[in-house]
């Protein structure tokens, strides 16, 4: 961990709406850079996604997703103050018409802008433009042949109920929407 300068910090908790904002900008990601996602799924404080692609191209568009739902989640969430307050274009698209929580980090409430003492200079607990939301690194690994594949994809899909989170049948409408057929796997 030390040689890879890896921080440690307590996982974030993603609520439902947290998982959907997060599958929104994965598929907008997905759409507008042609992806091919065999399977996707998020589970609380991690995802996992099946993605057909060259090795070269993998860390460039982890690093994008890994970035953009942060910056999106992170603001839903309230840990983060978008650049400006004032509804714009990047602000709505990125939050997709959610605003930050209302209260602490984590804490359920009213989903509302931040109030200016929250974006004042002298407030004491002043919010970040970066939180980390994702781990530094990922995981990834090939797949060795149909069966391989075929294993991998029911791990994901049976990942949520593994750690017996409630079904989300909007996040299940997303994912399936993003995701593209195994046949072009093979």
């Amino acid at each position: 961990m030390f040689d890879y300068h890896v921080k440690h910090g307590k996982a974030v908790w993603l609520s439902e709406q947290d998982e959907i904002i997060i599958a929104e900008i994965i598929a907008d990601i997905v759409k507008k850079d042609k992806l091919n996602i065999l399977e996707c799924n998020i589970c609380g404080d991690h995802m996992h996604i099946l993605l057909l692609c060259e090795e070269e191209e993998l860390p460039k568009i982890v690093g994008k997703i890994k970035a953009m739902t942060a910056r999106a989640c992170n603001i839903a969430m309230g840990r983060t103050i978008p650049a400006t307050t004032d509804v714009d274009p990047e602000y709505e698209r990125t939050t997709r018409g959610h605003v930050p929580l209302s209260g602490e980090p984590g804490e359920s409430g009213d989903r509302t802008l931040p109030s200016p003492e929250d974006t004042d200079s002298s407030s004491k607990e002043k919010k970040k433009k970066y939180n980390p939301l994702w781990t530094q690194k990922f995981g990834k690994r090939k797949i060795n042949g149909k069966n391989d594949l075929q294993n991998v994809i029911n791990y994901i899909r049976t990942n949520r109920q593994k750690h017996e989170l409630p079904k989300n049948k909007k996040l299940e409408k997303i994912i399936g929407a993003m995701s593209c057929s195994v046949q072009h796997a093979f």
